[in-house]
């Protein structure tokens, strides 16, 4: 029998954590829950986990909390449940963002799944820019001269 994938959920209240929690369980995924930012750095760096997920709290909160989770571990994916977006998706670091009144459960498991596959290649590092070479001389027409 294989693992179960492990997820850290991350939320402000906890009804609806209890409920992500018991969908999440019922579908073969060992969840912990807490409640908080700080909470969650602590948990991850006591143990490792597969997957977090941030039930949308406030956007500033969300992205400092994602970025200190990818300092503690580069390869951890993260999902971010939100009930609206204030800026672009790109600008948060974060692998998906789900709007809370557009998508069900069906959708929303799906991407869990998704998120959790382990891939057999190499993963991009993050923040990282690619550095495009650019020529200052302009091109001479070697037909003309």
């Amino acid at each position: 029998m294989r693992p179960k994938k492990k997820i850290l959920l991350v939320g402000a209240s906890e009804d609806r954590l209890s409920i992500l929690q018991f969908m999440l369980v019922t579908n073969g995924f060992a969840v912990a829950s807490v409640i908080g930012a700080a909470a969650a750095v602590e948990q991850l760096h006591a143990e490792s986990y597969d997957l977090l997920f941030c039930d949308h709290w406030t956007l500033a909160g969300v992205d400092h909390l994602l970025d200190q989770a990818y300092e503690i571990d580069p390869a951890m994916r993260s999902l971010v449940f939100a009930p609206y977006v204030a800026t672009s998706p790109a600008g948060l670091n974060t692998d998906a963002v789900l709007l809370r009144g557009n998508c069900n459960s069906f959708e929303l498991l799906d991407r869990v799944k998704m998120l959790t596959a382990r891939k057999r290649g190499p993963r991009s590092i993050r923040k990282q820019p690619i550095a495009v070479p650019v020529s200052i001389t302009p091109a001479v027409d070697r037909r003309f001269a």
